[in-house]
């Protein structure tokens, strides 16, 4: 018997560090690897929705939908899992070489084509959107105009010159871990002081010295402290609270150390007063504020028309009449649900309303969003509707032609 030989013709699998690289290409782009993740980001869909329950909305997105790997624990073993930051990385990765570059380039498959490109875009569209979204909202009484937002999720500590309109800020994400006995320090050329930011708390209450609930160690400044709570599941109902400690620059004598609450803007809010610092001939105000900042044109509030259901006092509809004013000039518009102003890159929503007294106007709340990628998705949901149209049309086509020539083979007829 004869031995055969191995074609020289077959393919042969590359070995070595090409070898390697092949199997992960191919990993990477598989159909196996997309059908892992789209279950996994099911899972932590699941987990986050059940956490809402204890852990409130922001927390809960913060932990499975922001992260790159988070906590949980198994029979008190930790688990560190990735969130759905890292997954859609990954599936982004995925797509592009198993949808995109690994597909044959062939007419019939460019519905196929353009659907994976707009799953690419929606991702793309929710990682510019995770990274560049300003989201706040702007609080007006009728005849009363601004155009200053207020952060729903966001502390920072402002320093600002009395008789300046400029602050010097320093925002949460640089202190926000500055509890249980751990500080940091901040200083800018442009300060004849220090800040040194300790005893942190998200939610808290300022309370005097004797609370039957202030630990022994908690520090106590003129007679106050800051008294730590659990963090409550609506973030924005969180009231933060720190101690400052205030250092001469140059000679590190301590000007003043004292206890700083929260300030909450808009109305109905009680209004705190800054901590007073004086350097030399210079006064500083120091407090803690949600982030603001500023739209490129004036929104005042003419009008607020609210229409409640006959017999009670749920509102039915509810809608603002402004005047938006920048350098080309006024504008009259009016916001409602479901139709919010878009200009300058900002879209305002009709969010809510309020009263400050039972005798006092209503007050409207607008939700304030600046997306760089706000009409990605609309686009990515043309793009995906248009691909697989065309998928459908080809099929169908292929179809339909098949089926013609398999009639005209069946009535045929027979040869002699």
């Amino acid at each position: 018997m004869s031995e055969i030989s191995p074609s020289t013709s077959a393919k042969q699998a590359p070995s070595g560090v090409l070898g390697l690289l092949h199997r992960l290409w191919r990993l990477a782009s598989s159909v196996s690897l997309c059908v892992v993740l789209l279950l996994w980001l099911t899972v932590l869909t699941l987990l986050g929705t059940f956490s809402q329950t204890e852990i409130g909305l922001y927390d809960s997105q913060a932990k499975y939908f922001d992260s790159i790997f988070f906590r949980e624990e198994l029979w008190g073993i930790p688990l560190y899992l990735p969130g759905a930051y890292l997954v859609l990385a990954i599936l982004f990765v995925n797509l592009l070489l198993g949808g995109l570059i690994r597909l044959r380039k062939k007419p019939k498959n460019i519905g196929v084509f353009l659907s994976h490109c707009s799953i690419l875009l929606l991702i793309v569209a929710g990682w510019r959107s995770f990274h560049a979204k300003k989201e706040g909202h702007m609080a007006l009484l009728p005849n009363e105009q601004s155009d200053l937002v207020q952060a729903y999720q966001d502390w920072q500590l402002e320093i600002r010159e009395q008789g300046s309109s400029e602050a010097l800020v320093i925002r949460d994400t640089n202190f926000s871990d500055c509890s249980g006995g751990k500080s940091r320090t901040f200083f800018r050329n442009a300060l004849p002081f220090t800040v040194k930011v300790s005893d942190y708390a998200r939610n808290c209450e300022i309370v005097e010295e004797g609370h039957p609930d202030l630990p022994a160690s908690a520090k106590r400044l003129d007679r106050f402290a800051v008294l730590p709570g659990k963090s409550l599941p609506t973030n924005e109902a969180n009231i933060a609270g720190l101690v400052v400690e205030i250092r001469d620059a140059n000679t590190n004598d301590l000007l003043t150390e004292a206890v700083v609450g929260a300030v909450q803007r808009g109305p109905g809010q009680p209004e705190r007063p800054p901590l007073v610092v004086k350097v030399k001939d210079k006064t500083y105000a120091i407090e803690l504020t949600r982030e603001r900042w500023r739209v490129p044109f004036q929104v005042k509030l003419d009008k607020f028309n609210l229409e409640k259901y006959e017999g009670t006092e749920k509102a039915k509809s509810y809608q603002s009449d402004i005047t938006k004013t920048d350098a080309s000039g006024e504008e009259k518009l009016r916001i409602q649900m479901n139709e919010p102003m878009r200009r300058a890159g900002y879209v305002f929503f009709q969010a809510s309303f309020g009263k400050v007294a039972e005798t006092a106007p209503y007050y409207t709340v607008f939700a304030v969003v600046n997306n760089p990628s706000d009409q990605w998705p609309t686009y990515a949901c043309v793009l995906s509707g248009v691909g697989l149209c065309l998928h459908f049309l080809i099929k169908l086509a292929g179809f339909l032609s098949r089926t013609s020539r398999n009639r005209a083979v069946t009535s045929a007829p027979p040869t002699v």
